[in-house]
């Protein structure tokens, strides 16, 4: 999923399931983000920080796969393993 800035979102899940049967139905999606749970006196919700709306696709390509899993470690784990 793209944000509003320009970059790409990814996400995982397991290799067959609900997750997976639902975006291959349906690629909308909608991404919620809670970063200290709020509640007003009396209600049971959380109130949101972050809403975000988007489209998903499942990436099967294993090159491509590669390519992500190589950024994502590259982004949190600058020094190398």
């Amino acid at each position: 999923m793209r944000s509003a800035k320009g970059c790409w979102n990814r996400f995982h899940c397991a290799k067959e399931g609900h997750e997976l049967d639902a975006i291959r139905w349906d690629d909308k999606v909608c991404f919620t983000m809670l970063s200290e749970p709020m509640k007003n006196p009396g209600e049971w919700w959380n109130n949101v920080m972050s809403v975000v709306f988007g489209r998903i696709r499942e990436v099967t390509d294993q090159a491509e796969i590669d390519v992500i899993l190589r950024a994502l470690g590259e982004k949190y784990f600058p020094e190398g393993v």
